[in-house]
């Protein structure tokens, strides 16, 4: 079985996790990343994995359109700036999520085991470039951090809690939720 690793950072609620769906590790805090997880029974999705990928972002795009966002699966891959970072790993056009200008919004990685798929998400809200590369101990310069990476907060005047809302509602209504 696999297991969730994770290390605290530092005093200001910062983590490091290692999803169990794989996909690299993440930068969370608690105001810079809105993570989501999506739980299905796997005779509900497709087999193939890019569709079903394609299935289980509809909520995420819906909730992008929603606050203004203009984004879509990446088109080309893009080769990994630092490992195991998710956000600078290399950029697959079946689960990685750009902006209309081609950065890198959202990583998705799924998990299926037995009659089940977990998918976990992570959107970045707001970037926090330096922090994110010394969690890392990237050696990179920030720019290219930058130019692979945007935000939602740079891509749409949205306060945080409308993106969140955005989000909630996208995947209720996509799952007949209440």
């Amino acid at each position: 079985s696999k297991t969730i690793d994770w290390v605290a950072c530092d005093q200001t609620e910062t983590d490091v996790v290692r999803r169990p769906t794989g996909g690299g590790a993440i930068y969370h805090d608690r105001h810079g990343d809105i993570s989501y997880s999506i739980v299905a029974p796997a005779g509900q999705l497709p087999d193939d994995l890019t569709e079903s990928y394609a299935l289980l972002c509809e909520p995420l795009f819906d909730a992008m359109e929603r606050v203004g966002i203009e984004a879509g699966f990446a088109e080309e891959p893009v080769a990994p700036l630092h490992e195991p970072a998710c956000y600078l790993r290399g950029i697959d056009p079946a689960h990685d999520v750009v902006a209309a200008d081609g950065r890198k919004l959202s990583g998705n990685a799924q998990y299926r085991q037995r009659d089940a798929v977990i998918q976990h998400g992570s959107l970045t809200y707001e970037r926090r470039v330096e922090r994110h590369l010394e969690v890392f101990e990237a050696d990179l310069d920030p720019e290219r951090f930058r130019k692979r990476v945007t935000s939602v907060r740079e891509q749409a005047v949205v306060d945080r809690g409308a993106m969140v809302d955005a989000l909630e509602a996208a995947l209720q209504e996509w799952a007949g939720a209440e």
